[in-house]
C-alpha cells in the first residue's frame, strides 16, 4: 500500500509537472499566434496592414496610369504645335514671306524704324522716299 502511495504521489507530481509544462506551452502558442497574425500594439493585425498595402500600390498604378495619360497627352498637343508653326511657316514662304522670330525680328523692327524716321525726303513723294516709309 505504501509503494503504492508514493507511486501515486509521484504520478501526481508528475502530473503537475506535465501541466505546468502544458501551460508553458499554450502560452507560447498563443504568443506565437499572436505573432503570425501580427498584433500590433494598436491592435491593427497584419492582414489589414497588408490589406492597406495592397490599395496604396493600386492607388499608386492608378496614379502612374493617369500621369502616362497625361504626358502622352502632353506629347500628342505638342507635336500638333509643331506641325501648326510647321504649316504656318511653309504657309508663309509660299506666300513669298520670309519667316523671322525670336531675336532677329526685334533687330530687323528697329532697323526698319531707324530707317523710316530717318527719311530726308522732307515729304518728297518719290518712290524711293515713299517705300523707306512704309
Amino acid at each position: 500500500v505504501s509503494s503504492l502511495q508514493d507511486k501515486v504521489v509521484e504520478q501526481e507530481s508528475l502530473i503537475a509537472a506535465l501541466q505546468h509544462e502544458l501551460e508553458h506551452n499554450m502560452q507560447s502558442l498563443m504568443n506565437a499566434t499572436l505573432l503570425l497574425e501580427g498584433t500590433t500594439e494598436d491592435g491593427e493585425t497584419a492582414e489589414s496592414l497588408a490589406a492597406d498595402l495592397k490599395l496604396l500600390h493600386a492607388d499608386k498604378s492608378n496614379v502612374l496610369d493617369a500621369l502616362l495619360d497625361r504626358e502622352t497627352s502632353i506629347a500628342h498637343l505638342e507635336a500638333e504645335i509643331i506641325r501648326l508653326q510647321m504649316d504656318n511657316d511653309l504657309l508663309r514662304s509660299d506666300q513669298g514671306q520670309h519667316v523671322v522670330s525670336g531675336p532677329d525680328l526685334i533687330a530687323l523692327t528697329s532697323d526698319l524704324e531707324a530707317k523710316k524716321n530717318s527719311c530726308d525726303c522732307a515729304g518728297d513723294r518719290t518712290p524711293e522716299c515713299q517705300k523707306r516709309t512704309k
